[in-house]
């Protein structure tokens, strides 16, 4: 679970910094060249999940700030910011605060700890038939929650929670609560950012739509024969996603860092998504293409079922530097379901980014020898 969320944090990050470049609206404040910014992101369409246990819809809320002159993420964790999420219709949604101590997602005297704390996990699922969003801090104190909620439009920011005071965070490498860096003294919270919860609707064994979109699981082969246990043998096999606009109008989906994969076997048990990136290249205009109304494009996946340190593994590359992999398999059936993730600040619709979480339904696959 661990290197998946690092993945999902270079979505985060590579996205910021992508986005602050190209779009500088798009950040919360920027009152001159040489400003920091802070930056929100979140998936703009979330999909409601099913009614039942543990089915959860789980993201991260990236809230950092951008120094204005390098364009670099702050040491500065951001502690004073609160959430608010109201209609579309302005109505304020109640936040509930809990302050008890919540698990850690990743362990301690991790490298990228630092880095990790820059986003926050975040869960929508249901209750006691109460539709909930979690937000859990930035710190293993305790987490907000807006519950009884909708399918609709919503909107997120964060808020000063000393308001009227100077905006304050905590520095990591001086373990002190110093002035926010480079952030006007009269800002007390965040942009807006729009967030949209539907009900995904099953189109057919393999495509679910959300939000007028289509999203197709592709797997070359269905059977992976298990190869010897020896250098240099491997079952390459491919999976994808076809993405297919619905829409009355262009979007833009992006491939970089977007995909990846969850993978069950028998008796429900989970395997962990592995992900790891020594050279990661940048993105470029040609990740993100446009699709037009009743078009559709590709993304996949390049793998193989190999064996490493006597132990069956699949394993591919993702095209940006990163190896992803699923290891301590077995011969025996599993189900893999593909997930597309995009993650942006600001109104993805103004600049037909679109901007959400799609999980396509779980296809079979088998280890055979």
């Amino acid at each position: 679970m661990k290197y998946f969320f690092l993945f999902i944090l270079a979505l985060i990050l590579c996205a910021a910094m992508t986005l602050s470049s190209v779009l500088p609206g798009i950040t919360a404040y920027k009152q001159g060249e040489a400003d920091s910014n802070i930056y929100l992101s979140i998936p703009e369409v979330l999909p409601i999940p099913e009614n039942k246990s543990r089915a959860t819809t789980s993201t991260q809320i990236g809230l950092v700030i951008i120094d204005g002159r390098t364009q670099s993420v702050s040491n500065c964790r951001l502690d004073t910011l609160i959430p608010e999420l109201v209609t579309q219709d302005d109505r304020v949604i109640q936040r509930q605060e809990h302050t008890e101590t919540v698990k850690q997602y990743f362990a301690e005297g991790d490298r990228r700890q630092q880095e990790i704390e820059q986003s926050m996990y975040t869960s929508l699922y249901w209750a006691n038939n109460s539709l909930q969003l979690k937000i859990l801090k930035n710190t293993p104190t305790g987490f907000w929650l807006f519950s009884n909620l909708l399918p609709g439009n919503y909107k997120l920011r964060f808020v000063n929670k000393k308001n009227g005071e100077m905006l304050t965070c905590f520095d990591r490498v001086t373990k002190k609560i110093i002035p926010a860096p480079g952030i006007n003294p009269n800002v007390q919270n965040t942009m807006f950012i729009p967030i949209k919860l539907v009900q995904p609707v099953l189109i057919n064994s393999n495509t679910v739509e959300l939000d007028g979109v289509h999203f197709e699981a592709i797997l070359s082969q269905h059977f992976l024969t298990v190869p010897p246990n020896q250098l240099n043998t491997a079952t390459p096999v491919k999976f994808g996603i076809r993405i297919t606009n619905h829409q009355l109008k262009p979007r833009r989906f992006d491939r970089f860092l977007t995909l990846s994969m969850s993978l069950k076997g028998e008796n429900e048990k989970t395997f962990d998504w592995g992900y790891v990136s020594d050279s990661p290249r940048s993105s470029k205009d040609t990740d993100r293409p446009i699709i037009q109304p009743g078009e559709s494009t590709i993304f996949s996946l390049d793998g193989n079922l190999i064996w490493q340190n006597n132990q069956l593994r699949l394993q591919g590359s993702d095209g940006f530097g990163g190896i992803w992999y699923f290891s301590d398999l077995k011969p025996g059936k599993y189900q893999i379901q593909m997930l597309y993730q995009t993650n942006y600040g600001g109104d993805s619709t103004s600049t037909n980014f679109w901007s959400g979480i799609s999980a396509t339904p779980f296809l079979e696959m088998h280890l055979i020898q």
